[in-house]
């Protein structure tokens, strides 16, 4: 009857998982600088936007093999971590979704869910240069920006983990909504007008001072740069790994979901892509929407509806994103894996589970707001510290994926973890790793090299520190103990216990790699 009740997601569900978390804010608030850091070559914007969507592809094919393993809890990818990798690297992965690249990133898409609020309510992209002006520059806009972020934040995950119907509900509403302005702009743009002729310009259009970073640079490393924020536009794919636990046949239906959701995101944001040059040659989605129609009144109208979708579109996503964090949270409260597990079990014991993980949820996520949105407050316009960040967490992220998927090429030849068994793994797993270490690789190093050559150092120099810091957080999971590893100990004092009362035997425990070693004294 437990398992029953359980089991509450079915197909339908874990597709809007995947297509409601990745369709949202990447393709609106990204896209634009995708193009600028390509130099405003439309052609290389779309050779980086292919790329992206072809490691996608083979991120949710590789993860088809892996996912089919089996499926018993809700801890995400930190579960393949484990299966494939090992308790002490499974800890690993898991600090990092549960404390850094989940909350960051939900964090993220409330900052870019409130940008989205003033379009719509303030009537396009000028309400927010007119706002900005009104409420005293660009450092009381931002402080703005991050106090209602922390508004949405709260607000649905209130509503995932007190009103979780209300959320299911708003996950598969908005999965629909939220395709309109997309598929509307994007085929419009792309089959009825050509309305800038320098959309596909091989010249450079980009802005000069805001990505000073492309200067002097090729086009294939422009392509590099410009891949995380892709990345960003295509993650939250493995948002349904989270509620895995409560899927009916979670072995047919996670896989099949993350391979048709991919798909369909990768042609959706070709197609928007063509179309938004198509219409403005900054690769701005929001300025397109204003350049549809001839006649200006039209224009307007149409554009304020788009907006308004653009808004449900980024409150979707946000939505799936909470319900990933509220679910990865409560499920570390049960294996106490989280910060201030002493006190959340104390929130639990005195009132509920759902209270300790509401709390434990909000707290986590808001810890990032303040790293993302104080530097971000106090730089200049042309240093935004939630692009940066929400990018370096990305590349945190694929990281972690693709040594699971490295694990994955492995134990295909050596059959530690049964899993079903796919002719396109192989390909589609070194497709992945290679591409994966190739940008990471560039991407760190190109960081660094900012830093040295560009006159501006403190925004550079602040920037590496925070990509150092998300990459080495992580390993703080080795350190970190849940319920096995604490039960693990409890079982081996108890063994040692009894054979020093019995056979005196010395005991040695390894509660890391799940070993007992027992080996017998010489009697004398």
């Amino acid at each position: 009857m437990q398992k029953k009740a359980a089991q509450k997601y079915g197909f339908f569900m874990c597709f809007c998982m995947v297509v409601g978390t990745v369709v949202g804010t990447g393709i609106f608030f990204k896209n634009e600088g995708v193009y600028g850091l390509t130099n405003g070559n439309g052609i290389l914007g779309l050779i980086a936007w292919i790329i992206g969507g072809v490691m996608a592809l083979s991120f949710g094919l590789s993860f088809m093999e892996i996912s089919s393993a089996k499926q018993d809890s809700n801890s995400g990818i930190a579960l393949y971590a484990k299966l494939f990798g090992g308790q002490r690297f499974g800890r690993v992965v898991r600090n990092a979704m549960n404390h850094i690249y989940i909350p960051l990133t939900t964090f993220t898409v409330a900052y870019y869910t409130t940008k989205a609020s003033i379009w719509a309510f303030g009537g396009g992209l000028d309400a927010e240069i007119a706002f900005s002006s009104r409420v005293g520059g660009y450092g009381n806009y931002q402080l703005i920006l991050t106090f209602f972020a922390i508004f949405y934040t709260i607000l649905l995950m209130y509503i995932c983990t007190y009103l979780e119907k209300t959320g299911k509900y708003i996950q598969m509403t908005t999965v629909v909504l939220k395709l309109i302005p997309l598929v509307l702009v994007g085929l419009i743009g792309m089959f009825f007008f050509k309305n800038d002729p320098n959309a596909f310009s091989e010249s450079g259009l980009g802005d000069p001072d805001k990505y000073k970073l492309v200067s002097n640079k090729s086009g294939f490393e422009m392509i590099l740069m410009a891949l995380p924020g892709i990345l960003f536009s295509f993650d939250g794919f493995l948002s349904t790994t989270y509620i895995q636990k409560d899927v009916k046949k979670p072995e047919r239906n996670i896989p099949l979901a993350l391979v048709l959701g991919l798909t369909s995101v990768t042609i959706l944001y070709l197609i928007v892509s063509i179309g938004t040059l198509n219409l403005d040659s900054s690769g701005s989605v929001a300025a397109a929407a204003g350049k549809i129609f001839s006649n200006p009144v039209t224009n307007k109208v149409f554009e304020r509806v788009i907006f308004v979708f653009i808004l449900i579109s980024a409150f979707g996503t946000l939505n799936g994103y909470s319900f990933s964090m509220v679910k990865l949270s409560r499920s570390s409260i049960e294996d106490n894996f989280i910060i201030g597990a002493k006190w959340c079990n104390k929130i639990v014991a005195k009132r509920s589970l759902n209270l300790a993980n509401f709390v434990a949820a909000v707290i986590i996520t808001l810890v990032w707001g303040l790293i993302m949105g104080i530097p971000t407050v106090f730089a200049k316009e042309t240093y935004n510290f939630y692009d940066f960040i929400s990018n370096a967490g990305v590349v945190m992220a694929f990281l972690m994926y693709g040594a699971i998927i490295g694990l994955g090429i492995y134990n295909r030849y050596h059959q530690r973890i049964k899993t079903t068994k796919n002719w396109y793994f192989i390909p589609a797993a070194i497709i992945s790793v290679i591409c994966i270490v190739t940008i990471i690789s560039y991407n760190v190093y190109s960081y660094f090299l900012n830093a040295i050559v560009m006159l501006e150092k403190t925004g550079p120099i602040l920037a590496i520190v925070l990509l150092m810091l998300i990459l080495v957080l992580p390993w703080l999971g080795l350190w970190m103990k849940d319920n096995e590893t604490k039960g693990k100990n409890i079982r081996a004092i108890k063994s040692i216990d009894n054979q020093n009362n019995g056979d005196n035997k010395n005991i040695s425990v390894d509660t890391d790699d799940n070993n007992i070693e027992e080996i017998k004294d010489n009697k004398t």
